[in-house]
């Protein structure tokens, strides 16, 4: 336990280090989308931007709730499913090609959440909310990114994480 809480402070800085670059690269990628037309950048960046919430927020979480194990440990997995997309992506892009790679890449890492209902359900005979909670959430917010960056809306989160990238 000693180690764990030691590599758990320490996470904590690799956290916020890891969203400040993810940020800035998103940011970046997403000005060069706008003055480039990148198409990946273009359909996908807000949905980038999207992982990088759900990651901190699942992490946040997960640290609030250190004194229940049970909601940690499942907490600090779905938070780590969000920083998944990127290598999701790269294997549907190998496996089934650009067509579905992007929705496949960003939905994709949920199964992890899936493999730990059935986890739940095979060991416990029942399934822990933190589940159900984080797969709502992630495909909902996943989906809704994607679906929503042609929009008015989506454009607009665009343009504001360009500015971001802007001033970089």
């Amino acid at each position: 336990i000693s180690l764990h809480r030691k590599l758990g402070a320490l996470s904590i800085a690799l956290a916020s280090l890891m969203v400040a670059t993810g940020l800035l690269i998103v940011g970046v990628r997403m000005a060069d989308a706008l003055d480039t037309g990148n198409p990946f950048w273009s359909a996908s960046g807000p949905a980038v931007f999207v992982t990088l919430v759900l990651f901190i927020t699942f992490y946040v979480a997960a640290l609030r709730m250190r004194q229940r194990s049970d909601w940690h440990k499942r907490l600090i997995i779905i938070a780590s499913v969000g920083g998944m997309g990127a290598a999701m992506f790269r294997l549907s892009m190998v496996l089934f090609g650009p067509g579905s790679a992007m929705w496949l890449g960003l939905l994709g890492s949920n199964l992890f959440i899936v493999a730990g209902i059935v986890r739940d359900r095979i060991c416990d005979k029942r399934v822990h909310p933190a589940w159900w909670i984080g797969l709502s959430t992630c495909v909902l917010l996943e989906a809704g990114a994607l679906l929503l960056t042609p929009t008015p809306v989506g454009q607009a989160l665009s343009h504001a994480l360009a500015a971001i990238g802007r001033t970089f």
